[in-house]
């Protein structure tokens, strides 16, 4: 494993073994080969599958050629969230397999049950300041839903909180926040469909989806919108 050199894996004959200090953990049924061990997961590849695919990229569905298996501690946790499980018996499962890939699952899970004083046991825990300081400051906000929409984006999890800020008709943070991910596309579709059309932020936004256009060498649609916009010097 990647980040746990306790940890490994191996096939043999359509079997995946998994150990953890030189123990076998479990073993599964596999027809692909061994690609990546890392975050308490194992990927695998199906060669055959990606051999024989037509060379068009565009053709090869990823899910045809490769499958992720979650390692139990993994599983049990994901079980243990998904079954309500007492929160603090969760955290002592975590201090018990003390994984990153489990404390990130676990702070996310309180964090969205609004549940700040286990969240900020489990971020003092890791040492999370990034984390800490959201806490502090979402804390003080009244409206729950935007508590969680601050949470998905601190997770990257944008059309979660893309679509707490539509529910709450609030599509001027939500212009700020696809700003800020430099996701022009979308504010442009999000300011044309605004009621109240901002001219300076539209501008601004075609010129920089335009000049997105212009590094990948897309010169016929960046023309279109540096005409629009009038930016000849661009255009030049």
């Amino acid at each position: 494993s990647k980040d746990d050199s306790n940890s490994f894996a191996f096939t043999q004959k359509n079997m995946l073994y998994i150990y953890k200090n030189f123990e076998s953990e479990e073993v599964l049924t596999n027809n692909g080969y061994l690609a990546e061990f890392s975050d308490l997961s194992i990927k695998t590849i199906f060669l055959e599958e990606a051999i024989t695919k037509p060379g068009n990229e565009e053709s090869i569905k990823l899910d045809d050629i490769y499958f992720v298996f979650d390692t139990r501690v993994l599983r049990d946790l994901r079980q243990m969230m998904e079954s309500n499980v007492i929160l603090d018996d969760i955290y002592n499962y975590c201090v018990k397999h003390n994984h990153p890939k489990l404390w990130d699952l676990f702070i996310k899970h309180c964090m969205l049950k609004l549940e700040f004083n286990i969240a900020e046991k489990c971020l003092i825990q890791q040492q999370d300041f990034i984390g800490l300081n959201l806490l502090k400051r979402i804390k003080n906000m009244d409206d729950d839903d935007f508590k969680r929409a601050e949470i998905y984006q601190h997770f990257f999890d944008y059309d979660k909180a893309e679509e707490i800020y539509k529910n709450k008709e609030r599509k001027d943070i939500l212009i700020k926040m696809r700003i800020k991910l430099g996701n022009w596309g979308k504010v442009i579709d999000l300011i044309q469909e605004s009621q109240v059309v901002q001219e300076d932020e539209l501008k601004i936004a075609l010129n920089n989806q335009a000049m997105q256009y212009l590094e990948n060498l897309e010169y016929h649609k960046a023309e279109e919108l540096f005409s629009k916009t009038g930016n000849k010097e661009e255009l030049i």
